[in-house]
């Protein structure tokens, strides 16, 4: 049996090499068939698509900055109306109401007067009193006057009368002792009186002061009860909206009491923020060639501003930069006013509604200008402030610099050239050197470009 196998162990071998070496060669044989019955068919090659894209060509301009902020319409000038004596109101205009206008001068309030008008009868009485009594001492000082000169000629008539008596007496005895003690009693009588007139003529001017003063104190008091009467009626010192109206007719109301409230719609004032590097980048100052007179944003150009009411695109007022108002260092915002001067500016626009005290508002404030820069719109710009642009009908990403963004444009310094084709389009997942096919060409890419959204097709 061992032997039988050891004789069938070649002839197997030989059987696989046989085998093996046949179906070589029929696959042999098998591929030269195939490749002489293909020998026509050419490579297939895969065809490049190209990507449907719109571009603007660069046109490098300048453009003015606009700085943008948000405020709140207020009245610049309030009134506060208030009473200035006591008294009963016994007269309310009908038509005091918030919203309501009065007119300059027109009446608002009436008060109670009759005990004003019981001072003022017995002050006018008093004034007139002290005035005749002041024209009676003047008219006594001329009469004293008068006798002034009587008396001294007197006293010199007398004199000489006792001299005269005296030397009778003494000398020839002619005269009594009673006739020398009369003249010497007639003598004194007269010196009495000068001396009186004499003395009333030189307090003469003090007793005059006294009189003008009291004459002056109760005309003074007679003017204040009549400004008092006058303050009885109470009339709008402006032309002006009711704000607000507290009072009623019959109450009494003391001196200092707030009546009523009354606005000048005619100058409004708005408070808007703006961000710290808008404000040093783009913000106006004109150069001044004085002395500063305040470090306080010392310069700031009062430009002309446009006021628009976020319920309104349509129409928009003028106003004015006025002033730097305070800083945040928190928020690192400036705030500024802008006034609105309503009784000289009217509103731009067809329809446009008035602007008034509460209004939430946008205000445009003309800035610097961007000196030689591209205007993209801002899905042209990627975050990394990169742009695509087309070169010979391929994609080349190009770094640039944004100096601004506003709204849906953005401002680029450097990295593009005039004449260059920057995509406009929306892109996704676009790679370097890709081919493009140009839909549309701008003629600068100031204007508003339609964004399309493209993509690469399977």
């Amino acid at each position: 049996m061992q032997t039988e196998n050891k004789g069938c162990q070649p002839e197997r071998s030989r059987t696989s090499i046989i085998l093996s070496i046949l179906f070589l060669v029929i696959g042999t044989l098998g591929l030269t068939a195939m490749v002489y019955q293909n020998k026509d068919l050419k490579a297939v090659v895969p065809e490049e698509r190209s990507l449907p894209v719109s571009v603007a060509s660069v046109q490098r301009s300048d453009y003015p900055v606009t700085l943008q902020g948000y405020g709140e319409v207020k009245v610049v000038n309030n009134v506060i109306i208030s009473a200035d004596v006591d008294g009963a109101l016994i007269y309310v205009s009908p038509k005091l109401d918030p919203g309501e206008v009065f007119e300059k001068d027109e009446l608002l309030f009436r008060l109670e007067t009759s005990k004003l008008e019981s001072s003022k009868k017995e002050l006018e009485a008093t004034v007139k009193r002290l005035r005749e009594s002041m024209a009676q001492k003047r008219e006594q000082h001329t009469i004293d006057l008068q006798r002034h000169a009587i008396a001294k000629r007197n006293l010199e008539l007398s004199l000489i009368g006792y001299q005269r008596t005296r030397s009778l007496y003494a000398e020839h005895q002619v005269s009594t002792k009673s006739e020398l003690d009369k003249a010497e009693s007639d003598l004194n009588a007269a010196k009495e009186q000068l001396y009186q007139l004499a003395e009333a003529i030189q307090t003469y001017p003090h007793v005059l002061l006294q009189a003008e003063c009291e004459v002056a104190e109760a005309t003074a008091k007679l003017e204040v009860v009549l400004q008092d009467l006058a303050k009885c009626e109470i009339r709008s010192p402006i032309t002006g909206r009711v704000k607000e109206a507290s009072v009623e007719a019959g109450k009494y109301v003391e001196a200092g009491q707030t009546l009523a409230t009354l606005a000048d719609d005619s100058m409004l004032e708005m408070e808007v923020a703006l961000d710290g590097r808008d404000v040093r980048q783009w913000l106006r100052f004109e150069e001044q060639s004085t002395p500063r007179k305040s470090v306080w944003f010392h310069g700031l150009s009062k430009v002309a501003c446009k006021v628009r009411w976020v319920e309104d695109t349509q129409g928009y007022w003028s106003g004015r930069l006025h002033r730097a108002v305070r800083y945040n260092p928190t928020t690192l915002t400036l705030t500024l006013a802008v006034r609105i001067d309503t009784a000289n500016e009217a509103p731009k626009g067809n329809g446009s509604v008035p602007l008034a005290e509460g209004m939430f508002c946008r205000v445009e404030i003309p800035g610097k200008t961007l000196r030689d820069v591209v205007r993209l719109p801002k899905l042209a710009v990627t975050y990394d402030q990169t742009v695509h642009v087309s070169y010979n009908n391929r994609l080349r990403t190009v770094p640039v610099q944004v100096l601004r963004t506003r709204g849906d444009f953005v401002f680029i310094g450097n990295g593009l050239n005039n004449g260059d084709h920057v995509i406009i389009s929306r892109l996704v997942n676009p790679f370097e050197n890709m081919k493009l096919q140009l839909i549309s060409t701008n003629k600068g890419v100031g204007k508003c470009v339609q964004q399309h959204c493209c993509a690469l097709r399977p």
